[in-house]
């Protein structure tokens, strides 16, 4: 069963994907993939909610957190992981997410 630390607002999701010549780079998880009343380690849980922006990246597609546990649930949305996949096919790292929960399932 995967499990990994719990992302939260701010955590980071490089993208390694081109548009041509051009690197997608990625950046952090935004509040449009966070349940803002659920705070953990002090900052807004990230949740996999398929919401477009949820994660910036530079490509004109848009990305966000496709997927969660699918046993532990914030705000009726599976919590993301380090390690979830994006929107755009790639795993969330380098996060780092909070090291102190970790979230299974």
């Amino acid at each position: 069963m995967p499990m990994g630390p719990a992302l939260r607002a701010g955590d980071v999701a490089l993208c390694s994907l081109f548009d041509g010549p051009k690197p997608h780079v990625g950046g952090p998880i935004t509040p449009a993939a966070t349940v803002p009343t659920v705070l953990i380690g002090g900052m807004p849980a990230a949740v996999a909610n398929n919401i477009p922006g949820g994660v910036a990246c530079v490509s004109p597609a848009p990305n966000g957190i496709a997927m969660g546990s699918v046993t532990v649930m914030i705000g009726n949305f599976p919590a993301a992981r380090l390690g979830d996949l994006t929107m755009h096919g790639q795993p969330i790292a380098p996060g780092p997410g909070c090291p102190t929960v970790i979230i299974g399932g």
